[in-house]
């Protein structure tokens, strides 16, 4: 991560922006750029922006055979549609990720549902980072959940249903492309085609920020979480 300005300069940066009252500003037209020299992400033909969220939450892993495996992700994304192309649009992740995450035998006030693993101050904090307080800045949430099928594996899930009051307004994915960031704490920019739901056809997780586990680890079964934020584009 590169931190350009400091924390008070972006803080102040983004309480000084205009932003739409209740709507999310438009993105349709927004463009989004893509890692140069690779061929796993690639922008969909057809499709146009649909959403453009803050995730800030936490990459979980569990120790195996010596080594932390992924075990999915809880996040709550934020929307930061009308930071696009203002200079704070590069960075906010990584404003985002300075803030507190809650921690093991941290005890908290009762969270909104919509908001798994945050305090009400927590969510607080960062809605007024990014220049409002108002609940319809909370876009939804990232979880994961078992694919409909034996394997066993896990799918991630983009969940707006609370804040666009439909029931189909959550995506079911599965990865189709990845590249590593270019700092080796951040976890990887991901490209997410949609398996079910009518929140978006494809999510891209770019501009991420920490989120990697420690390289290995030595008590079989152990959970670790690891706090993270990054952008998430949804198109369709």
């Amino acid at each position: 991560m590169q931190f350009v300005f400091s924390l008070a300069l972006l803080a102040s940066s983004l309480f000084s922006l205009s932003f739409a009252s209740t709507a999310a500003c438009p993105v349709s037209k927004a463009v989004l750029t893509l890692p140069k020299n690779q061929t796993q992400l690639v922008l969909p033909t057809g499709q146009a922006p649909v959403f453009i969220g803050l995730g800030v939450g936490t990459q979980n892993y569990t120790c195996t055979n010596g080594a932390y495996v992924s075990a999915g992700a809880v996040a709550t994304l934020f929307d930061i549609s009308c930071l696009y192309n203002t200079p704070i649009f590069p960075y906010v992740q990584d404003l985002a990720v300075k803030l507190p995450l809650p921690s093991p035998g941290r005890k908290h006030r009762r969270a909104p549902p919509s908001v798994p693993g945050f305090s009400t101050s927590d969510v607080s904090r960062v809605s007024g980072i990014i220049g409002s307080i108002k609940s319809t800045l909370v876009l939804g949430t990232h979880y994961f959940v078992n694919y409909p099928d034996p394997s066993g594996a896990i799918a991630p899930q983009f969940d707006f249903t609370k804040s666009q009051r439909k029931a189909d307004a959550f995506v079911t994915a599965q990865k189709k492309g990845s590249v590593a960031a270019k700092d080796v704490e951040d976890v990887a920019f991901l490209q997410l085609n949609g398996v079910s739901g009518n929140l978006a056809k494809t999510v891209f997780r770019v501009d991420t920020a920490l989120g990697q586990p420690p390289s290995s680890c030595t008590t079989e079964g152990e959970l670790k979480t690891v706090k993270y934020a990054a952008k998430y584009w949804g198109f369709a």
